[in-house]
């Protein structure tokens, strides 16, 4: 798309894909430790059967609260990286970071031999993966179609 990606373009993405599937969403923003709490209420008396969550300063760090909220109420998870997954989420979809850092690198490297960087092209990650957590998905009932386990990296067993 040529834009850079942030979190307001990710919401609207991911309300456009809820929308063709005809699942209904509501946003729980937190904006600091404190809010978890009732925002874990608030998303019970919802009963929601799934929960999506952005990696933001603070929802990595209360990364265990959210993993085990997800598992003790049943939530089918969806993270945007992998180490959420190596947490006990249940899935993952996201940027190869590796790729990203090392391009990172990169353009500081030219910045500091005198590129400005108003001239540097804005990049998009290429590399996207899908992690999905198999003990996750077991303990939960869930079946995970093959078709998509064949496009996964599939950790916990």
């Amino acid at each position: 798309s040529g834009r850079p990606v942030d979190l307001h373009w990710l919401m609207d993405r991911i309300a456009a894909a809820t929308d063709r599937l005809t699942i209904h969403r509501r946003p729980f923003p937190v904006r600091q430790l404190a809010d978890f709490a009732p925002t874990f209420a608030s998303i019970e008396d919802w009963h929601a059967d799934g929960l999506v969550v952005t990696d933001v300063p603070v929802t990595l760090l209360a990364r265990k609260r959210i993993v085990d909220f997800a598992r003790r109420d049943r939530l089918v998870d969806v993270y945007e990286s992998r180490e959420w997954v190596q947490a006990g989420g249940l899935m993952s979809y996201g940027i190869v970071f590796a790729p990203t850092v090392l391009r990172t690198a990169e353009m500081v490297d030219r910045v500091l031999k005198g590129a400005k960087p108003a001239d540097m092209p804005v990049e998009l990650p290429s590399e996207y993966e899908l992690v999905i957590n198999r003990a996750t998905a077991e303990r939960q009932g869930l079946e995970v179609p093959r078709s998509l386990l064949l496009r996964a990296e599939v950790i916990g067993g």
